[in-house]
């Protein structure tokens, strides 16, 4: 599998067609992102992770089998980045997700936690042609029922907020659980638009 990392937006001027399809990995900080990047790529450290949330301060795009980009998106929610930083990724995130090259996006929320509110608008406000699927990270932290209990829970969150077609996956990139579904997730979205990627 051909992986390999090609630049990083920094600002919305920076932005152009790079020639392929693309799907953004979108989260709150420290969610995983990057580790679950490097896990789908089968690069142990092409992605860079980092125990300090909010390290992602860019776009950074990574070509996966020669034919999709899959853009790691900076983190958010972290209080510590510092506001003179922060205060450009808006008009950054807004035009990015503006682009016709943007296929599909993946909104990582860690299995422990519940979806913020500012997470249910981020998914509304997503164009109609841009295929959101919601990725439960680190699922090894959470016994089986307990996982079972927060995926119907997170579903039921979704039906509330009239976004049932949502699809959701669970993933823990220690346990290599899912990846190949999200593989093939990946695949389906840079290709077409369907309301059941898997």
């Amino acid at each position: 599998m051909d992986s390999r990392y090609i630049t990083a937006f920094q600002n919305s001027q920076q932005l152009r067609d790079l020639g392929y399809p693309e799907i953004a990995f979108v989260g709150r900080s420290n969610v995983g992102k990057s580790s679950l990047l490097n896990a789908l790529l089968q690069r142990k450290n092409l992605a860079k992770t980092s125990k300090t949330p909010g390290r992602t301060q860019m776009i950074h795009m990574f070509l996966w089998n020669n034919s999709i980009l899959l853009a790691d998106l900076p983190g958010y929610g972290y209080q510590k980045t510092p506001h003179s930083i922060s205060k450009h990724w808006q008009p950054l995130m807004s035009a990015y997700f503006q682009r016709k090259e943007l296929k599909g996006t993946l909104i990582l929320l860690d299995a422990r936690r519940d979806l913020y509110d500012h997470e249910i608008t981020f998914i509304t406000s997503l164009r109609k042609d841009i295929q959101p699927l919601l990725i439960l990270t680190k699922s090894d932290k959470l016994n089986t029922s307990k996982l079972q209990a927060k995926v119907q829970h997170t579903k039921n969150i979704l039906q509330q907020s009239q976004l049932s077609h949502i699809p959701i996956l669970t993933s823990s990139v220690l346990k290599k659980t899912h990846l190949d579904k999200i593989r093939q997730a990946l695949q389906h979205m840079a290709t077409h638009y369907t309301d059941d990627p898997l």
